[in-house]
């Protein structure tokens, strides 16, 4: 049986361990808490930086995108002003090149008004010498009537003036000695006149029931 002073050796033991493991834990205790201290101020300062990083990240971004954005409303800029420029240009050279034909085409009608012109007049001389030797009157001939120029004729209307009066009367005149009837490409060639403006004629004879017109020829009435 344990004696009185072993009993009270292994209850000191006993006490003299339970004391140290309380210091141990108390000093786990402050080691952990100083761990976590640390920690916490470690992720604060990784935190600080990271927003101080995206901050940085975030302005150059925008810098950036600013620039990008700002040359490239430069070079459309430029790029738009370059096309007007070409497109302005295309345009005067094909409004020049455009009034070159028309006016090159209007010398051509006008020298081949001129050849008509002719042709019609020895053709009228022709015919009064026939007139002449078949002793039939002659009618007087009418120096005929140039062409109008292409450009000033184009989309122009015809208004009833003096001198369209004066033409309306001449060939009024012209189908009263062809009883026997007139065709329309006759009255051009004898008037010199495009098919249009012969047409607007005739139909302000007709409309004032001057003239008659059948089948393909016109009467005076």
């Amino acid at each position: 049986m344990p004696t009185r002073e072993e009993i009270q050796s292994l209850a000191q033991g006993i006490i003299s361990s339970y004391e140290n493991r309380i210091g141990d834990m108390k000093q786990l205790r402050e080691t952990v808490k100083l761990g976590l201290k640390d920690f916490q101020n470690s992720r604060v300062a990784i935190g600080r930086e990271l927003r101080a990083e995206l901050t940085k990240n975030t302005t150059d971004l925008k810098q950036e995108v600013s620039t990008q954005l700002s040359s490239f409303n430069n070079a459309h800029a430029a790029m738009s002003k370059e096309m007007k420029a070409e497109l302005a240009k295309g345009v005067a050279d094909l409004h020049r090149d455009v009034m070159a034909i028309l006016k090159g085409f209007d010398t051509e009608l006008r020298e081949t008004g001129t050849e008509l012109a002719e042709g019609r007049q020895a053709w009228r001389e022709l015919a009064a010498t026939m007139h002449a030797k078949r002793g039939r009157p002659i009618i007087e001939a009418k120096p005929p009537t140039a062409a109008p120029p292409v450009i000033e004729a184009l989309g122009e209307e015809m208004n009833v003036s003096p001198e369209i009066t004066a033409l309306q009367n001449r060939v009024f005149v012209y189908l009263a000695h062809h009883p026997e009837g007139t065709r329309m490409a006759e009255l051009e060639q004898e008037f010199g006149l495009a098919r249009i403006q012969m047409a607007r004629l005739i139909r302000n004879l007709i409309d004032e029931n001057k003239i008659e017109k059948r089948d393909f020829l016109y009467f005076p009435i």
